[in-house]
């Protein structure tokens, strides 16, 4: 997958799927379920995050010639070479679009890092191999990894985040 900055449509669903968890959030606290809001509008931009990915990695942007890479590492090397900023935002795009799919399934799911992590690896395993079917489409190892490093990122925050806020709800014994 050679990624492109995300066009209007998932501009679009990103927008629209933070409106809607937003109003999902705010229904949920009206009723004081703190802990079901949090994961109710975590399950929608979970799923806003999903079709984001699936938007900017299999809609349009064919290549002529597309071509497959099985050697790991041949991309992220890319970055000594000639055209930084692509290799950039290659590599940088492929982390940032799966940290969501992370810190949103551990939120929503509920689950630890390495089955967040393992699903998103699943997911973007599926991903290139949809673009290398397709054929005219980057197929590429790297995005791969990267991808999964990214949602392993965002799992990783998202249950920092969770133990910070659970340690500070627990009450100090003096």
């Amino acid at each position: 997958m050679r990624l492109r900055l995300l066009a209007s449509d998932e501009a679009f669903v990103a927008y629209a799927t933070c409106a809607l968890a937003l109003l999902v959030l705010l229904g949920s606290l009206r009723r004081g379920q703190r802990r079901v809001a949090l994961q109710r509008a975590s399950w929608v931009m979970l799923i806003g995050a999903v079709l984001v990915v699936l938007s900017a990695t299999l809609v349009g942007s064919s290549i002529p010639g597309g071509r497959v890479n099985l050697i790991p590492g041949v991309s992220i090397v890319a970055l000594n070479q000639d055209d930084k900023r692509n290799a950039v935002e290659n590599v940088l795009g492929n982390i940032l679009l799966f940290l969501p799919l992370g810190s949103f399934g551990v939120l929503a799911v509920r689950r630890g890092l390495v089955e967040v992590t393992g699903a998103a690896c699943a997911l973007s395993m599926c991903i290139e191999t949809i673009q290398w079917v397709l054929g005219d489409r980057w197929t590429d190892i790297d995005d791969v990894l990267l991808n999964t490093f990214g949602a392993f990122v965002g799992a990783a925050a998202a249950l920092a985040a969770v133990r910070v806020s659970e340690r500070r709800r627990q009450p100090k014994i003096s």
